[in-house]
């Protein structure tokens, strides 16, 4: 083999391993690239998946919230109690009763409203007797303390057992006297003196100024 074609072999093998050499960087390259788009794509999804999650996180604790902050509505259908308002009863009415001649004054109410009193001084004591108009109106007998009577004396003086102190105002003690004497002349009249009797004993003696 001469020189001439020993050079032409050389320059084909020269030739085949350049050749072989840029197929194995081409396909290599190529190889490469698909990789890495591959990882972008890979790398892409994952993305897309925390941001879709993130979304639903989000939207749920916003419904939440709205859920805490927001009133349940009424129910249709349902029906309520019915609310009656209260209604305030009226005010019980009163009147003062001044015993000028004892220096006191009581208040009568229902049922003795229409309280009346009769100055009859007994032994020198100043005293007065109750009855009321209605009481005397049916039963014209129960005249003046047959609802019992109001008597005054010193303070520390003697009185009577029938006498019960009511209060001292100043020098002077006052006593009630229950009336012991029946006026009326039917169990409806008793039943009535009895029941005004004991309005005069508690309400009106109470009230005693």
């Amino acid at each position: 083999m001469n020189n001439s074609e020993r050079g032409s072999i050389n320059i084909l093998m020269v030739c085949a391993v350049v050749f072989a050499v840029g197929l194995g960087a081409s396909a290599f390259l190529n190889y490469y690239q698909a990789q890495r788009a591959a990882d972008e794509r890979t790398q892409l999804k994952g993305q897309i998946s925390d941001l879709t999650y993130q979304i639903v996180q989000d939207h749920k604790a916003s419904t939440a919230r709205t859920s805490i902050n927001t009133p349940n509505p009424t129910p249709s259908g349902t029906s309520f109690a019915t609310v009656t308002p209260s209604v305030t009863p009226a005010p019980s009415i009163t009147r003062m009763l001044t015993l000028k001649e004892l220096g006191i004054s009581v208040m009568a109410s229902d049922p003795v409203i229409d309280l009346t009193y009769t100055y009859m001084p007994s032994g020198g004591v100043p005293t007065v007797g109750f009855t009321s108009t209605s009481l005397q109106t049916k039963y014209p007998k129960c005249t003046a303390s047959f609802l019992g009577l109001i008597t005054k004396h010193p303070n520390g003086s003697q009185v009577k057992s029938i006498e019960h102190l009511i209060k001292s105002i100043g020098i002077s003690a006052y006593y009630y006297v229950p009336a012991s004497v029946e006026c009326a002349t039917n169990p409806d009249g008793m039943a009535l003196r009895a029941k005004l009797m004991q309005a005069v004993s508690t309400t009106v003696i109470g009230s005693l100024n």
